[in-house]
């Protein structure tokens, strides 16, 4: 619920938009997401945090109807497209955007 709060302080009126280039996430929009669910999270990966974290948090709430999360915690231009392998430890992921 804290981390609800603060995407609802954060981003009060979140709007559907294009894919594209203009829905990006920030590095710091993650990290907020791994510090929000970092002891339930653990060493899971994204196969869990999506399904259990990241849809509830767009499926539900304020009238959102299916918002990406990009949507949802308020949307930024690419700077930098990354990709990365679901199988891989959320927490691990977050440290590598951390260090670059």
């Amino acid at each position: 619920k804290e981390y609800a709060a603060k995407l609802a302080h954060d981003n009060p009126r979140p709007v559907p938009c294009d894919p594209g280039p203009m829905r990006a996430v920030s590095a710091g929009q993650i990290s907020d997401l791994h510090e929000g669910f970092c002891a339930l999270v653990l060493r899971r990966n994204m196969h869990y945090v999506c399904p259990n974290i990241v849809l509830p948090l767009t499926r539900s709430g304020r009238g959102w109807q299916k918002l990406s999360f990009a949507e949802v915690a308020g949307v930024g231009e690419v700077t930098f497209f990354i990709s990365h392998f679901w199988g891989m430890p959320f927490a691990d992921f977050v440290e590598s955007l951390k260090r670059h």
